[in-house]
């Protein structure tokens, strides 16, 4: 049996995961983590193979937690990310100024942690 790594998301599924990820950027000053993503796809079926973190940003929800880029994301709310649709991850971090987005990670030497991420107002709102 041959098998294929992920390949990144075509346009229109890549397209989707900047909307999603809006949210954890700061396209509302309602729920911002401070922190981007990439997210590789499964092409065959759609489903989200892994998440890094690509950066956190100064002052932020994500920086306090000492989040950092190049770390995965594992689990969130309880949930695994590799093999979660596009539409459950969504859902997942989904959240409002105040509220709580629990995550397990790995960073890159293999060390797993827990974050809490409080959402946040987007600087400047």
């Amino acid at each position: 049996m041959s098998h294929r790594a992920p390949r990144r998301a075509p346009f229109p599924i890549f397209a989707s995961i900047l909307l999603f990820s809006a949210r954890i950027l700061a396209a509302t000053p309602a729920d911002w983590y401070g922190v981007s993503l990439n997210v590789d796809i499964e092409a065959s079926d759609g489903t989200i193979q892994s998440a890094t973190i690509r950066d956190t940003f100064p002052n932020s929800p994500a920086s306090e937690q000492h989040v950092a880029a190049g770390d995965r994301v594992i689990e969130i709310e309880g949930q695994r990310v590799a093999g979660a649709t596009l539409q459950r991850f969504s859902s997942l971090i989904d959240k409002t100024a105040g509220e709580a987005l629990r995550m397990w990670l790995q960073r890159p030497n293999g060390e797993f942690y827990y974050a809490v991420l409080v959402a946040a107002a987007a600087p400047g709102q």
